[in-house]
């Protein structure tokens, strides 16, 4: 996880730190997609849709049927990523005295929100691609995968 506070200029422009930019490989020139949240700022970099950009590689059907196979493959792994089993553990562990948190611990406790947060962020970004690849909704997809939104959110 990349956290770094950074300052807005007299223009109203704020400067993202090279590893951020590093870590998304984004590179001088490429455009980036801003995305509001309620919770704040998604940065991501702007791609084709992933099904323009196989449908532009010179395959066969079979290497092209191969490849969107591996893609397939690629993304699950993605989806079914969670953040290291240490930080998950410490997390229960906070969570379950969230109550009673020192401030030293709060702190650590919102660090570990914010990794997971971030976590979900891409497993969602990952889900839009693979519903893209596969020609569904990524309802349909979460439905396909029995991946079920909790009814809090």
């Amino acid at each position: 996880m990349f956290t770094q506070t950074v300052t807005i200029d007299q223009s109203r422009r704020i400067k993202l730190p090279k590893k951020a930019l590093d870590a998304l490989g984004v590179k001088t020139k490429d455009k980036i997609v801003l995305e509001l949240t309620k919770t704040g700022v998604i940065i991501k970099p702007e791609q084709s849709p992933l099904t323009d950009r196989l449908a532009s590689t010179n395959l066969s059907v079979s290497d092209r049927e191969q490849m969107k196979q591996e893609t397939e493959a690629g993304l699950l792994l993605k989806i079914n990523e969670d953040i290291p089993e240490t930080a998950r553990k410490r997390f229960d562990e906070l969570y379950q005295r969230r109550d009673t948190l020192e401030d030293d611990e709060r702190a650590e406790f919102l660090q570990l929100v914010s990794l997971i947060e971030n976590k979900d962020a891409e497993r969602i970004w990952y889900l839009a691609e693979l519903a893209e690849l596969r020609g569904v909704s990524v309802d349909a997809l979460m439905s396909e995968l029995e991946i079920f939104q909790p009814d809090d959110v």
